[in-house]
């Protein structure tokens, strides 16, 4: 069993590997499973912008999500691999500017 912790991303391809979260309160626990690779992945979202931080991929959302995408898009070589800097860092999503009045 793998305990994702608050802003990290973990994923597995191990059959029977349980990624788990504790003490959601308000932070978002992201599970994606993609059954035809048999590749599973947590992240643990702590807040919803980065605003132009990138030290802490898995904190926030906007760099979370393409990040687990990207994680698990790459098959997960290791089981139960935590996702850590090192990896290719995952592409900024492109923000809506704010409609004007």
């Amino acid at each position: 069993m793998g305990t994702v912790r608050m802003g990290e991303i973990q994923v597995s391809k191990r059959p029977g590997d349980e990624l788990v979260t504790r003490g959601l309160g308000s932070c978002i626990g992201l599970a994606l499973i993609d059954r035809q690779s048999g590749v599973a992945g947590m992240a643990h979202i702590v807040l919803p912008e980065s605003a132009g931080s990138d030290d802490e991929l898995g904190k926030f959302a906007d760099l979370a999500v393409p990040a687990l995408i990207a994680e698990m898009a790459r098959g997960c070589s290791t089981s139960a691999a935590k996702w850590t800097s090192e990896h290719a860092t995952p592409p900024r999503s492109r923000r809506a500017s704010p409609a004007r009045a």
